[in-house]
């Protein structure tokens, strides 16, 4: 019998409770409690419903974008970290400068006898 394995199973994520990832259990959560703010919130306290579903949309993006998201792969603040760092470097080049002479415009001009 053979059973063929990847060879990073490292990147694999690991599954823990119905089918879902730490983070993503993380982010239900957030969710569910947001939901339960929301509602005890207008059958309970009896809030207007213009406040409260400013304060879901606030509560529910984290737990939207932190739990579920992911940009070519990676988390989402791994992502932002390295865009931030990308602009950051955005005016550096791959060449090296090192070597590279610096020309004047009078290397161009053509000598006079």
């Amino acid at each position: 019998m053979i059973i063929k394995v990847h060879q990073d199973v490292t990147k694999q994520a690991g599954k823990y409770m119905w089918g879902l990832t730490i983070r993503q259990l993380g982010g239900a959560a957030g969710m569910v409690i947001t939901f339960g703010f929301l509602i005890t919130g207008f059958f309970v306290l009896h809030l207007p419903q213009i406040l409260l579903f400013m304060m879901t949309g606030i509560l529910l993006l984290p737990c939207l974008v932190f739990g579920f998201f992911k940009i070519l792969r990676m988390p989402f603040e791994r992502f932002c970290k390295l865009f931030k760092r990308y602009l950051k470097l955005k005016g550096m080049h791959t060449y090296k400068t090192e070597r590279l002479r610096r020309f004047t415009r009078n290397d161009f001009k053509q000598k006079t006898k």
